[in-house]
Order: structure tokens, then sequence, then C-alpha cells
């Protein structure tokens, strides 16, 4: 006998159509001095027949019915249209269902809803979570390429550790990344979620894109996050989700211009970047350089840094495995005395191109190689200046 189909899911059509599915804003901030950066809109349904619905419930179903681009539509519509008058100093960013960006429609689902209301595309922000079943990836490329060109940005929302988080990282041209908010949560107690919470930080920082943490609820959280050298953050410490009257009072206080500058004076907070000791470690004097060798350690994929003048500078047993070669064998070596020399050759044929790119650039490495076939390459920096590439091994 087939269950009764929920009140809820009948009535989702009916309320995409009349607007009762509404936008909140919660704010994105500097952690150091507190200036907003954007917010993240969320979704939010209160039926006049069935109360709340849940979005973890409703965005299912359109997603399952085929209301997801409607209620995508509506949704940036509404928020754009709401704070094109609230200043020009923060973005909004939404998240994009996986179906979308498997689909055909997503750009001009967001290109027509944005239209007429005033807010540039340059401050549009398309989240795309790790876990997202992107399985067409070369129609996800030309979507996202068309979006890059039009301004529009792409961050990874609920980053974690490990293959997938790192293949989907190198897999398409992110310009930030958002930390999930269960790395936050024992940050205060657990060493081990500091060291890899340092090590994302690391990671990112190296490919130049901006971290955002979520879930930040307490000032320990944010303090230890500022000297680890996170950016921003997101979290009920820092703001509520608000209807878009509060939003817009928020927006007024915390322009960037109001707000006071770091204060140099400020003690160091122990492990942060400007943080010294009378014997400062080699981790201390560079901080960047030790999140890179934690996030090599914890990988359980081959990962490796090839340094602007060609030389690896670092790479992990796991990658040193791919060429039967201890990882001592590369480390410090030139790409063209321990890589083969195709690959050798390869990179240095193209590292000007990757250099000067957001994009990844995939070599295909030969079948005795084992369970990886291809690498991803892409480029790295250290604050402003070049640092050369980043290698990736990923496994068919």
């Amino acid at each position: 006998m087939l269950s009764a189909i929920d009140p809820r899911r009948q009535a989702l059509p009916h309320a995409v159509r009349q607007g009762e599915i509404r936008p909140v804003f919660q704010p994105i901030v500097r952690l150091d001095n507190l200036a907003l950066a954007g917010f993240e809109v969320l979704a939010r349904w209160n039926s006049p027949d069935h109360g709340p619905v849940a979005p973890e419930t409703f965005i299912p179903w359109a997603e399952e019915d085929g209301y997801i681009n409607a209620l995508t539509h509506e949704l940036v519509a509404s928020a754009c249209a709401a704070a094109a008058g609230w200043g020009e100093h923060f973005f909004l960013c939404f998240n994009i269902s996986p179906l979308q960006f498997n689909g055909r429609d997503l750009e001009s689902v967001i290109f027509s809803a944005v239209a007429g209301t005033g807010f540039p595309h340059h401050r549009l922000v398309m989240e795309m979570t790790e876990s997202s079943d992107v399985y067409d990836t070369r129609n996800a490329h030309e979507i996202i390429g068309r979006l890059k060109k039009a301004g529009v940005r792409l961050a990874l929302d609920d980053f974690g550790t490990g293959y997938a988080g790192i293949n989907r990282l190198l897999s398409f041209p992110f310009h930030a990344l958002k930390i999930d908010r269960s790395f936050v949560r024992s940050i205060e107690t657990d060493p081990s979620a500091r060291t890899i919470m340092a090590a994302i930080i690391g990671l990112a920082s190296s490919l130049g894109l901006e971290v955002v943490v979520e879930g930040i609820e307490r000032q320990a959280q944010r303090d230890i996050l500022l000297s680890l050298g996170c950016t921003y953050g997101q979290g009920w410490l820092l703001g509520i989700e608000m209807a878009p009257p509060d939003a817009a009072c928020f927006a007024q206080r915390h322009l960037p211009a109001r707000l006071p500058a770091p204060d140099p004076a400020r003690p160091a907070l122990p492990g942060s970047d400007d943080a010294t000791d009378d014997a400062p470690s080699s981790s201390a004097r560079n901080p960047a350089a030790a999140r890179l060798d934690a996030l090599f350690g914890l990988a359980d994929i081959g990962l490796c840094q090839i340094g602007p003048d060609m030389r690896l500078m670092r790479a992990n047993d796991a990658f040193a495995a791919l060429f039967q070669k201890p990882e001592e064998a590369l480390n410090g070596g030139a790409a063209s005395d321990v890589l083969p020399s195709d690959l050798a050759l390869w990179l240095c044929r193209h590292a000007a191109e990757i250099g000067a790119s957001d994009d990844t650039f995939v070599f295909s490495l030969p079948r005795e190689s084992g369970p990886a076939r291809r690498l991803r390459v892409r480029r790295m920096v250290m604050g402003s200046a070049p640092a050369g590439l980043l290698l990736m091994a990923v496994p068919n």
C-alpha cells in the first residue's frame, strides 16, 4: 500500500510561486576586526498552513520534484533585491544544488534572477558542497566558466580533510573554501583538531584561496582561529540569521571604514604568525610552511610541492610511492632529475601557464603507476608571491 504524500510536499510548488520561501542572511565577517565581508543567504519556509518546514526537508523535495531551479531563482532574486541598497562592501553567497551543476540551466537561473535588482554579478558567490555528486564534470566546468566570466565566484562548502575534500578543491576554480563546523567544536581542547585546522588553512593559503570557518560560537574559538591565520568566520558569536531589515542594519553598522584597524601591539597568541620566542623553531619562523608540512603528513593521497626553481620542496610517502622511490630521494631534487622525464618535461613546459591561471591542470600517468592515473596540478602562493606548483595524485 502506498503511503500518503506529505501535504507539505504537495504545498511546495505553490509556496515557491507565491514567495513563501524567503531569504535570511547570516553574516560572514573578518575575524580580526569584525568587519562585514558578506552574507550567506539561507532559505526559510514558514508555511501559513503547515508552520515552519526545515530546509533539509523541503530542499530535497524541490530537487526530486523539479522545482529547484524555480526555488533558486526566487531566493536569489529576493535576496539581491533586498540587499542592493545596503552598500557595496559585501558579497552574497548561495548554496547550489548538485543537480544544478549537472544540469544546463544554472547560469540562466542566476542571471535572470539578478537582472533588474541592481546587485552586481561580481559580488555573488555560489557554493558547491564537498559532498556534491557532480558526475558531469565537463558540463560543470562549462557552467562555472560562464559564471566566472560574468564575475560570479565559486566557493567550496563543508570542506573536510582527506582525498574527497582535496580532490574536489583541485577539480574546480574555487576562490574560497568554507571549513565545516565539525572541525571547530573540539578545537579548544583537541590538539589534533587544531593541527588539522592549521593544515587546511595552510593548503588554502598556498593556493591563494580565502578561508571561512563556520560554526564559531565562542570567543576562544575565534582567538585560536586568528592564531592559525584564518581570516573570515561565520557563526552565532559573529552574527545570527537575520531577516532583511535586521541584515540591512547589520551591514550599516559594520562598514569597514568605521571599524578600528587591528592593534599592532596586540599580544601574539601561541602559535600565531607573529609569535616569537628566544629560540624560534623552523615552524615558528615560517608558520605557513609548518601548516603545509602538517597537511602533507595527514593526507593519505600523494602530494608534492615544486618550487619556482623546479625543485621538489616537499613530497609525501604516497607521492614518492608512485615512482617506487623513498620520500627522501625526491625532496630537494630537481624535477628533471628525480621525476620521470615525460612528467618533468610537461611541468617545465606548462609551469608559466599554470602559474598565471586559477585553473587546475591534469597530467596522465602511465598504467604502471598503480591506482593513481592522473596528477592534478595547481599554482601555489605564499602571500602574494609565487610559491611553485602543487601536485596531487588522483585515483581513477
